[in-house]
């Protein structure tokens, strides 16, 4: 058999992704200490924010797992714990970070999120990001498609295999409840994750808009394009969540990751009784 030979855009994606988390990291530290020195930031809501990923994490990895009565069961209780505790201090750096800079460049993207994360749920604001969200989501689930279903349409072989499901979604109650709520918890993190990419292409590029180009591209390069189609059709697909970003704020945007991420993991059918 021949060696597996992975992708160029796989290949150039895993390079990229190191100095990104690294760059996501670093630099989140720093200005979140430099806010927090100023006295600058929203610490309730970062405080919030880290606390509703925390939980939803927790208990979607102890529902995803399998638990067996043994003394091994307490490691991996303690495994769970930590990358939900690391992955939420994370977020609070990037938010401490941000959220000052976000306030003065850009107030509008902050109004929802701050009424959201303050359990303002019935906010007709709040209602209207989240359909937005989904909307958005819906849209660019559709376009990710036309790779394997254009093709096909004009009578060619398509040139990727037929999208498939999670099966950790199909495995039951505990372990369909687990990726809903893991699913919902990674929407924080990508919306944020995004923002804050804008963030440090604007103080390197020093224009908004070569910023929002360069994210555009960083982000597209970060998901491993493997041919010129679908390096297109990724390009629409962030392009246009960056247009809803910024136009409806940042539950706009962690709804449309949410919703791209619950079509693409959960198998779709017209069976409600499924």
């Amino acid at each position: 058999m021949e060696p597996f030979q992975q992708m160029m855009g796989a290949r150039i994606a895993q390079a990229a992704l190191i100095p990104f988390l690294a760059a996501l990291i670093g630099g989140g530290i720093f200005f979140a200490r430099r806010n927090l020195r100023l006295g600058r930031g929203d610490r309730r809501n970062a405080g919030r924010l880290a606390i509703y990923f925390l939980d939803l994490s927790f208990i979607g990895g102890i529902l995803g797992s399998h638990h067996v009565l043994a003394p091994r069961e307490l490691d991996q209780v303690l495994i769970i714990a930590g990358l939900s505790l690391l992955i939420a201090s994370v977020l609070w750096l990037l938010y401490t970070a941000i959220e000052p800079f976000v306030r003065r460049q850009w107030p509008h993207i902050l109004i929802s999120w701050t009424r959201f994360l303050s359990g303002e749920f019935r906010d007709p604001l709040v209602g209207r990001d989240i359909l937005v969200g989904c909307a958005g989501g819906i849209l660019m689930n559709c376009i990710f498609q036309t790779p394997t279903l254009l093709p096909s349409w004009l009578g060619f072989a398509p040139p990727n295999p037929p999208l498939s499901f999670s099966f950790q979604t199909v495995m039951g109650i505990r372990s369909f409840n687990s990726s809903l709520l893991s699913m919902f918890a990674s929407s924080f993190v990508g919306g944020l994750a995004y923002i804050f990419l804008v963030f440090l292409m604007r103080i390197l590029l020093r224009s908004q808009k070569a910023a929002v180009v360069a994210s555009v591209l960083i982000a597209v390069l970060l998901q491993g394009p493997g041919s010129l189609w679908l390096f297109a059709v990724l390009l629409i697909i962030f392009a246009l969540l960056f247009f809803v970003q910024f136009r409806f704020g940042l539950v706009a945007a962690a709804f449309i990751v949410f919703s791209v991420n619950l079509l693409g993991a959960f198998p779709v059918t017209l069976d409600v009784s499924a």
